[in-house]
């Protein structure tokens, strides 16, 4: 494949049922390379990647640059006319459809049940037919979504082979870390490209931020001063026009004589008039600078959250003896005694089905866990769940209400979406409960699986805040990054055993299957 490269200039795109535009005017260019689409919920991630692909139509702006583009989306319910095409040509001894075969370890009955195929075997076959096409440009949205950790390897040494432009939208921090060398941040209706690993881009786009955010307070601050200073100036040079006299002027004042004849004259103050005028001038100059400047600071919101909470003077805070946790259907898991002392962090790990969840409500029924003190995030709220929590919301006086809508809007939230929870995306509707809890003093966190529905912004935010925060932490989570940089202790749940690894102080380690385990 000859090199490519992937031009877009002046695209736009307004959704009908939009108060405003998506995108205004984008301009980009992106070299061969996978690069990752970063953006919050509703950014225009994905419609990014559909109007650069043809699945919708521009509505300003053109594509140059590629010409074969195929978007992945999230779905893989229909096995779509690439995968027979795919298997024809393995059949007919593609060399290339054949080393795909293998990358991906895909099965030869796989187009016949198709039915009864998981998500990531659906996932490894739409991409393996979309590599075989040798396409300019490819765009992936979402790939990692329900795979586990030998699904996601499986994915990642595939693509890293493709030489045209790859475009990805993923929240998996590990596989856009280890896949791609540029990203794009997308938000506000502007893209922005930063070449660099993850760790750079975001350091980058912090320091932006903040330069933005100082430039936008120093302009006001001095269109304030300058406004003050005008009209001190008009209100110095009207007193002057009112007591008009000489009498306390020297004989030999000759310029203030003229001036003050002037004045008469004209009845103006030609050298405070001027000096009004030119402290307006500049002070409409700074408001012109300023309004620019208000422009572009959606763009820098400030991320961080904080929470409150305090190190608790008890021995501990929840405590199980050793035993068995029943799962049902005749399943159970020992554990031995466990213990969370004030300042722990734990992760709590293992298979999808494997008790987690159960471990969590067997701590609240019988580990002594003070719920006053404890704030606990479920994986998934409920119906009668989210009423609840909606009802609480009427409740709060202004200032609570104030500093949950502060921390919504910093977690990538809209403020006047507060008004309707009940019509919130899962995602978007997890980002309020968090905000709801996260402002309320506590001594133990537990959260379950906090990152579901989050876009990547938004975990990072959540994670930066939870690395400050003095309690204890009880984490449920497959976002191994998120983990990591969180917990120094693991609990491993594997098959009928729950075992303990305690780790030093922000030791990383591994447990099979993309879990941690924390070094002896």
């Amino acid at each position: 494949m000859s090199i490519v490269t992937l031009s877009v200039s002046g695209l736009s795109y307004h959704y009908e049922q939009s108060p405003e535009p998506l995108f205004t005017a984008l301009d980009f260019s992106l070299n061969a390379g996978w690069t990752g689409i970063i953006g919050g919920n509703g950014a225009g991630k994905t419609t990014l990647l559909r109007l650069i692909c043809g699945g919708l139509d521009l509505q300003g702006g053109g594509i140059t640059g590629v010409r074969d583009r195929i978007y992945c989306p999230q779905e893989t319910e229909l096995p779509g006319d690439s995968l027979d095409e795919f298997f024809q040509s393995l059949y007919e001894g593609n060399n290339t459809a054949g080393r795909l075969f293998s990358v991906f370890a895909l099965g030869h009955d796989w187009p016949y049940r198709w039915e009864t195929l998981s998500h990531g075997e659906r996932k490894r076959a739409q991409l393996a037919a979309a590599l075989m096409r040798e396409p300019d440009l490819l765009a992936l949205d979402e790939p990692t979504n329900h795979l586990d950790a030998d699904a996601r390897n499986l994915l990642q040494e595939g693509l890293q082979g493709f030489d045209g432009v790859g475009l990805v939208v993923s929240h998996d921090r590990d596989f856009l870390g280890a896949l791609c060398s540029g990203f794009l941040f997308v938000g506000d209706g502007i893209a922005r490209y930063r070449p660099g690993t993850l760790e750079e881009v975001f350091e980058q786009e912090s320091r932006e931020k903040a330069a933005a955010q100082r430039r936008y307070e120093n302009l006001k601050q001095r269109y304030e001063q300058l406004k003050g200073e005008t009209q001190a100036r008009r209100e110095t040079s009207a007193q002057k026009k009112k007591g008009l006299s000489g009498r306390t002027l020297s004989p030999k004042d000759h310029d203030g004589r003229a001036r003050l004849n002037g004045i008469r004259l004209t009845g103006k103050d030609t050298i405070g008039d001027a000096l009004a005028k030119k402290m307006q001038s500049r002070a409409e100059r700074t408001r012109t600078e300023l309004e620019a400047a208000a422009k572009e600071k959606p763009r820098f919101r400030k991320s961080g959250i904080t929470i409150d909470g305090a190190v608790s003077s008890r021995d501990y805070l929840a405590r199980l003896p050793a035993g068995t946790l029943p799962l049902g259907a005749g399943r159970s898991v020992r554990y031995p005694d466990l213990v969370i002392a004030p300042g722990d962090r734990v992760a709590l790990v293992g298979a999808n089905g494997s008790g987690k969840s159960t471990l969590i409500r067997k701590l609240f029924a019988n580990g002594g866990i003070r719920t006053g003190e404890t704030l606990h995030i479920p994986q998934e709220y409920g119906e009668l769940e989210r009423l609840v929590l909606t009802g609480r919301f009427g409740l709060l006086n202004c200032g609570d209400l104030g500093e949950l809508l502060s921390h919504f809007y910093r977690l990538n939230g809209k403020a006047d979406q507060v008004h309707s929870p009940e019509l919130l995306s899962p995602g978007e509707f997890r980002k309020l409960a968090l905000a709801e809890g996260l402002f309320r003093s506590c001594t133990l966190i537990i959260l379950d699986e906090p990152t579901n529905h989050l876009d990547l912004p938004s975990r990072m935010a959540i994670e930066e805040a939870l690395g400050e925060y003095p309690g204890a932490l009880l984490v449920v989570s497959h976002d191994r990054a998120f983990r990591e940089k969180l917990c120094t202790v693991c609990w491993e749940i594997a098959g009928e055993e729950l075992t303990l690894h305690p780790s030093h102080h922000g030791a990383t380690c591994r447990f099979s299957g993309g879990a941690s385990r924390g070094r002896p």
